[in-house]
């Protein structure tokens, strides 16, 4: 018997944390799935599989890729994919600690690029987010391969999660047709993956009654640009009939990478009962692909102070500590870029968050070119922080761009950096009236000075300025401390608030003698031997080579010499996932690379 208690929590957990759809489909509905793709193949035990969907800003989609595919993402990165694993964790936690199995799906899941025994495709996931999204009542499955939702057409990303509670199923979408084959993908298609190179026979899938048609395109040549970042403009991608595996390594050898391409089929592929002939952001001669039908407040409002103080109420909320809106100064050069961009924007809402002192110092610390081949991407040994401030305030930013565009206006988001030097985000800083910057470029403000990080929202809503202070603004940013036995009760609270399992505090003396002791018993120059992958590019053949970097075994007075207590935090696998990982029936890889790298 379905649980409806248990699905309305599920349903408001999901929701609550900034999800815009979310369904239940029963496994029975993949039964003409091959097992590998199947909720049996993660879960032998599933029951069902809870879909969530978040809404790509309609403004960043528009912005995105103009003039060409591969041009600069305009508005920011809006970083989904973490957004989402974050969901899904936080949804299987809440399962697991009630006593259900549930396993969750990487946002991002492909992995076999090549064929796979037991499944017929390429490029396969451990689950198609796309069918999952269709099995759960959410969509359809349109003719380029997207799922189309009636909410939000094509512009939406999902996450999945199988599970063994007795949720309520959704019923299979049953309104008007949302793919009325009005080919806008064939056409707009920058690979020509639909019409070149192409397999005449489609793909015919039944799930859960009913039958989806779909182009049965060349991956590969999909791909090209979209996975690979190989250049659109290529003579070889016009001039070659049949790309595969062979031809994407032979570019990237001889022509290198250009810019991912934002997905043009994503952009044009819409529902006929959202389009609409509102002029587009960057396209003057093309329309804007999304009817805005749920603006809340008429052009003739007097004022939308609730609506600001709505928005800047919620990023406090989500962390934010500082909110100010202020309007859009077109003459300087953040404002004409962002008209450049969409024009019609006339509004800033800045945010920031502190950050404490030694993290600002430690990110003036350079990292090399070597460093980040071995490292990743922003690698910097000093900055622990910057990874956790970065990805919050990108997922605020996505939040309060879905928000504004919820009301019906458009929003696109631009991102500071740590420290706040001078960039298109501290430009539109100065107009909300979050701070200034100085002769030296570096943006500072009266609260935090520049142990700040900041984000910034431009909108074509025109909203009321944020009424300024007068003066100096001080924050004690060392406040009274607290007992000992308070602080960590807090400090407990707060990581158990954040799914943290385990949590323990060393006195930072504990580690006189065990760091003492690890010196000597280990060889630090091995430590430092490590394989890494040389290839600069993203994608490409593997090139291997063995370095040697000299590492030390810290002691913790080596990050912070005045260290008294170290605390130490602990996330637990849920069970399901580690009894089922590399199991040879299911060969699961991507769920478990999924919580493994870490939350």
């Amino acid at each position: 018997m379905s649980d409806r208690v248990l699905t309305e929590q599920v349903r408001s957990l999901v929701l609550g944390q900034g999800m815009d759809l979310v369904g239940f489909g029963p496994v029975e509905r993949w039964k003409n799935a091959p097992f590998l793709l199947s909720p049996k193949a993660i879960l032998p035990e599933s029951k069902i599989v809870i879909v969530g969907a978040i809404h790509i800003t309609d403004t960043w989609t528009e912005m995105g890729g103009e003039p060409e595919p591969q041009d600069r993402s305009a508005g920011g990165w809006m970083d989904q994919n973490s957004f989402m694993d974050r969901v899904a964790y936080r949804t299987v936690r809440f399962l697991s600690d009630i006593g259900y199995q549930a396993i969750a799906i990487a946002s991002s899941n492909i992995w076999r690029y090549r064929e796979f025994p037991g499944i017929p495709s390429l490029f396969a996931p451990d689950l198609s987010h796309i069918h999952a999204a269709a099995a759960a009542g959410l969509a359809e499955i349109g003719w380029s391969g997207l799922a189309i939702t009636p909410e939000f057409g094509s512009r939406c990303r999902f996450i999945s999660i199988v599970t063994d509670a007795d949720l309520v199923p959704t019923p299979m979408y049953s309104g008007p047709k949302l793919c009325d084959r009005c080919m806008d993908c064939v056409r707009t298609c920058p690979s020509a993956a639909l019409r070149k190179d192409f397999n005449a026979s489609p793909h015919r899938v039944e799930i859960g009654g009913k039958v989806y048609e779909y182009a049965n395109k060349n991956i590969w040549r999909c791909a090209w640009a979209e996975h690979f970042n190989l250049d659109l403009n290529s003579e070889n991608l016009k001039k070659w009939d049949h790309i595969s595996e062979a031809e994407i390594l032979k570019e990237l050898k001889e022509k290198g990478t250009r810019n991912h391409e934002r997905g043009v089929c994503q952009k044009y592929c819409v529902p006929p009962h959202l389009r609409t002939k509102e002029p587009s952001f960057g396209r003057a001669d093309k329309l804007i692909a999304q009817n805005r039908i749920n603006r809340r407040y008429p052009d003739t409002m007097p004022t939308l102070r609730k609506m600001r103080d709505d928005i800047t109420t919620y990023a406090v909320k989500m962390g934010i500590e500082v909110t100010s809106v202020g309007p859009l100064d077109p003459n300087t050069e953040s404002g004409k870029l962002a008209l450049s961009d969409a024009p019609g924007m006339c509004t800033v809402i800045g945010v920031a968050m502190r950050i404490p002192e030694e993290v600002a110092k430690a990110s003036t610390t350079k990292t090399t070119i070597l460093d980040t081949y071995k490292y990743g991407s922003g690698f910097n040994m000093l900055d622990p922080y910057r990874y956790g401030y970065g990805y919050k305030m990108h997922h605020i930013l996505l939040r309060i761009a879905r928000m504004v565009e919820d009301y019906g206006y458009h929003a696109a988001s631009y991102t500071g950096s740590i420290p706040p030097h001078k960039n298109e985000a501290t430009g539109f800083a100065v107009m909300a009236g979050l701070g200034q910057c100085d002769e030296n470029e570096c943006f500072s403000m009266p609260e935090f000075g520049e142990n700040a990080f900041i984000g910034v929202v431009v909108t074509d809503a025109p909203l009321d300025p944020t009424p300024r202070g007068t003066g100096n603004t001080t924050v004690n940013t060392h406040p009274t401390k607290q007992t000992p036995r308070k602080l960590r009760s807090e400090l407990e609270d707060l990581a158990k608030r954040n799914l943290v399992s385990l949590f323990g505090i060393a006195p930072v003396e504990r580690f006189d003698s065990i760091v003492e002791d690890l010196r000597k018993q280990v060889d630090e120059s091995v430590l430092g031997e490590s394989v890494i992958d040389t290839n600069a590019e993203y994608h490409g053949v593997y090139k291997p080579e063995i370095v040697k970097k000299k590492v030390q075994i810290q002691h913790p007075r080596d990050y912070m010499p005045e260290a008294k207590s170290v605390i130490v935090l602990g996330m637990n696998f849920p069970a399901a996932l580690i009894r089922n990982a590399g199991l040879p029936e299911t060969q699961q890889i991507g769920p478990y690379a999924l919580v493994s790298n870490g939350f």
